[in-house]
């Protein structure tokens, strides 16, 4: 687990897990304790996001200063992944730190929520004292929740696509930081639609993505395509018929390399 830009630090498995429950423990026992001031916690939920669509991670084709400053003060988990590749399971996965068989949110439907049963980080930040709030996307099942969450308040996101909504939620969210009262620590979640449009755009807009480049200087710099741009043998008839989908597009390799770009 890096924890700087080109550096090769490393923190052991055990190592880091017995610091994470100092830690843990110290943000429920700080809310008691007198004197002691708890941490304010700010989690930023990006929807499908590839951490090798960072600049910090090696990749030469974007330009990510803000996501890379994050990665150099931080800790970078190279190797926590989503226990559930559907996004209503993975949501309640993320809200809760429970397997999706135990949230109840198993798939993608209308009416997929988590379990009352199984208490979100909302309810377990709110027990030990703190501000809990919400902003953006939730889709459990609602995507945009326009009642309050159990365990957040939760703040104004807009609603509709990535590009409208993320706008709003970056600014309630600011709004938030700053108006608050201060009287307790908070536990603020933002939760952003994008980058998971980008793969809506070629049903939106066919001619998003013109038959000539219009640009022609731009062709040696187009990103490359990726190794699974194609359709796969032995996948899921459900996952082969969507990827059949967007290969029977009439694109050509060079304009699916400037859809990426």
């Amino acid at each position: 687990m890096s924890t700087d830009i080109g550096r090769t630090d490393t923190l052991s498995r055990r190592s880091f897990l017995g610091s994470a429950a100092l830690g843990v423990g110290a943000i429920g026992h700080c809310a008691a304790a007198p004197g002691q001031k708890p941490p304010n916690v700010l989690y930023i939920i990006s929807d499908q996001l590839n951490s090798d669509a960072l600049s910090a991670y090696g990749n030469p084709d974007v330009y990510t200063p803000n996501l890379d400053r994050l990665v150099k003060r931080g800790v970078s988990f190279m190797e926590s992944h989503s226990p559930n590749p559907i996004c209503q399971p993975a949501r309640g996965c993320l809200m809760t730190g429970r397997t999706a068989v135990e949230t109840g949110a198993i798939r993608n439907t209308r009416a997929t929520s988590i379990h009352p049963s199984v208490p979100n980080l909302g309810q377990w930040f709110g027990e030990r004292g703190y501000e809990t709030v919400y902003c953006g996307k939730w889709h459990l099942p609602e995507t945009y929740p326009s009642k309050a969450i159990p365990g957040f308040d939760v703040l104004p996101a807009g609603g509709g696509e990535g590009s409208m909504a993320d706008p709003f939620v970056a600014r309630s969210c600011q709004s938030y930081l700053r108006h608050r009262s201060h009287a307790k620590p908070f536990f603020l979640i933002a939760s952003f639609m994008n980058p998971h449009d980008v793969t809506l755009y070629w049903m939106l807009n066919k001619d998003l993505v013109p038959k000539e480049l219009p640009y022609p200087e731009l062709r040696d710099k187009l990103p490359p395509l990726p190794v699974n741009n194609k359709v796969r043998p032995r996948e899921p008839k459900q996952l082969t018929q969507g990827l059949r989908i967007l290969s029977n597009l009439p694109f050509t390799d060079e304009q699916w390399r400037f859809y990426i770009y």
